[in-house]
């Protein structure tokens, strides 16, 4: 990518001076007097090697023997071992028994070893017989195939990505800043230790980045000039912010995130009910409040399905206007039908672009024709469905998905239908793709009749 050195030594530059405040800030986080030296702050030389991930021989040789139960957990906790910020996004440090401290490696021999492990663990699943198994257990084999197969079907594509985009949460830069930001814990001295430490380790993660987009390079895979005139923006517009006001270092110095404005004033008011319905209640905050509260298989609870998530989030604004939230709000209900043609419009914009060529005037006029969106959210979707094809499907497919199972379960059941007895086959048996969605409705229609004696 031409110039691809520039936005890594942008974030180099930015986080080298952030380390250093960083570590002015964390010495004196407590007047009081503590038991530990003040020498604990030091980050030790061993710290700054990369995180000690688990290589493939050592996840088989560890889990070969194992029964089948055992072998899909332990199998599963070994393979997150291989990705330190997820850990820490699921808050499962304490579960593996590991610190905050790590970055992923995007080192190509990483990748690769990591593809392998991931065929290593299909085969040893398909050791098992899954007809000897309970019904219970047949089901968590069908997850475990679902991912895994998920996975090594992307292997072909896994490095024909764009390394670098304006996408927030969708570019390996983005994500690393979301995870210190957001997830990393600020509550104790070794949270600060831990996240002095990933920040030792980020020009290491930066070189991986560069060296990828290097390879990408030459083979001719270069996002386009606009998406990367955005990222550079966007990475400019973050190194050059004074240390002090830098998120990274508020981060920090504040120990927890503060309030963090959700703001409304970039979006019209009437939009509001339904982002909210959203991201909350019944939407994400409901699924992943019960997704972490049920006691299932750690894959199931961490193999997050896109379609699953998102079409639960976009079925809860549905779902609150048939509750009636929107009774005396006819421009909130305005809103929500707006959210709803935008996810169909979303949609129009991928496949225009990707399978039929328009241009980006062309698939801005379309969105712009079809929706009341601004100008900044044309360009900030219209730029993300470059960087990233596809990436606003599953909402549509998951909601249009859990609408028609909910429809023929109550054809199934009729008077019997229970809408708190879908939603909580939907929700309870973790985070699925659809059509293991399907499956749990189906087998929960038959429970029904079955004990209705229809």
């Amino acid at each position: 990518m031409k110039n691809a050195w520039l936005l890594g030594l942008l974030v180099v530059g930015l986080i080298a001076g952030i380390a250093v405040g960083a570590f002015l800030l964390a010495s004196p986080v407590s007047s009081e007097p503590t038991s530990q030296d003040e020498s604990s702050c030091v980050i030790p030389p061993e710290a700054l090697d990369l995180w000690n991930a688990p290589m493939g021989d050592e996840i088989l040789a560890e889990v070969l023997e194992l029964d089948f139960r055992n072998f899909v957990t332990r199998s599963y906790e070994l393979y997150l071992l291989r990705h330190p910020q997820a850990i820490t996004t699921f808050g499962l440090a304490s579960q593996l028994d590991v610190r905050n401290d790590g970055l992923d490696n995007y080192s190509m021999p990483f990748l690769r070893e990591t593809q392998r492990i991931e065929r290593r663990l299909l085969d040893q699943l398909w050791s098992y017989n899954r007809e000897s198994l309970g019904e219970e257990d047949q089901f968590l084999y069908d997850v475990c195939e679902a991912y895994w197969t998920s996975k090594i079907s992307g292997h072909a594509f896994e490095d024909n990505d764009y390394l670098v985009t304006n996408v927030y949460g969708g570019s390996p830069d983005w994500i690393l800043y979301d995870m210190l930001t957001t997830y990393h814990p600020r509550e104790t001295l070794t949270d600060i230790e831990d996240y002095m430490t990933r920040l030792s380790q980020v020009e290491t993660l930066i070189d991986q980045l560069i060296d990828g987009l290097e390879d990408r390079k030459r083979r001719g895979i270069i996002a386009p000039p606009i998406v990367l005139a955005k990222a550079r923006e966007l990475l400019t517009s973050m190194a050059y912010v004074p240390i002090e006001k830098h998120p990274l270092f508020a981060s920090l110095a504040l120990m927890v995130i503060a309030n963090p404005n959700l703001c409304t004033s970039a979006h019209p008011k009437y939009l509001v009910p339904t982002q909210t319905f959203h991201e909350t209640y019944p939407g994400m905050h409901l699924y992943f409040e019960t997704l972490y509260q049920a006691v299932l298989p750690l894959i199931q609870q961490t193999g997050i399905s896109g379609s699953h998530v998102l079409g639960w989030a976009a079925y809860a604004e549905r779902l609150a206007w048939e509750l009636g939230a929107y009774k005396d709000d006819t421009y909130g209900n305005l809103g929500r039908l707006h959210e709803e043609l935008k996810r169909a419009v979303l949609v129009a914009v991928d496949t225009g672009m990707h399978a039929l060529g328009w241009t980006y005037e062309e698939t801005a006029d379309f969105y712009r024709s079809h929706t009341a969106d601004s100008e900044d959210d044309i360009e900030m979707n219209v730029l993300q469905a470059i960087a990233h094809p596809a990436s606003f499907v599953p909402a549509f497919t998951g909601f249009y998905k859990l609408l028609a199972l909910r429809q023929g379960a109550q054809a199934a059941l009729g008077d019997g239908f229970q809408l708190v007895g879908f939603h909580h086959v939907v929700l309870n048996h973790g985070s699925l793709p659809m059509h293991l969605v399907e499956r749990v409705v189906e087998n929960y229609i038959a429970q029904e009749l079955a004990e209705s004696g229809n």
